[in-house]
């Protein structure tokens, strides 16, 4: 899976992007998003250009936008992916908003969170 680049406008690059077609392929590609230096930050989907919070990077891996519908049959994916970090979409963005909270953690996170969805998928 190639990264999917956000050129500030809400939208990811489609060129060559293939989409996830699982909850642990969502949140694996959201912590690649988010990895790259500058690329988290905190208070919004999308706080500055070329930066998402948690929800925003995976709305933008799964849906190819932020934010994503939450809810809607087109963010089922998202919205599962989300749910898998915290049992709301409010406590996901409540957590990648504490004070203190750091980059590394929210990558570790969603690392832990997609292994974890991987062990209980059905093959």
């Amino acid at each position: 899976m190639q990264d999917n680049d956000i050129d500030g406008s809400g939208k990811a690059a489609s060129a060559g992007v293939t989409a996830p077609q699982t909850v642990a392929d969502v949140l694996d590609a959201a912590a690649d998003l988010l990895e790259k230096p500058g690329a988290w930050g905190q208070g919004n989907y999308q706080p500055r250009s070329g930066c998402l919070c948690t929800l925003g990077a995976i709305s933008m891996v799964a849906v190819g936008h932020v934010p994503a519908a939450w809810g809607s049959s087109s963010a089922r994916l998202a919205t599962a992916a989300a749910k898998t970090l915290f049992p709301s979409l409010s406590g996901v963005a409540n957590w990648n908003d504490e004070e203190g909270r750091t980059q590394s953690e929210v990558v570790a996170a969603l690392r832990a969170a997609a292994t974890s969805a991987r062990q209980g998928e059905t093959k």
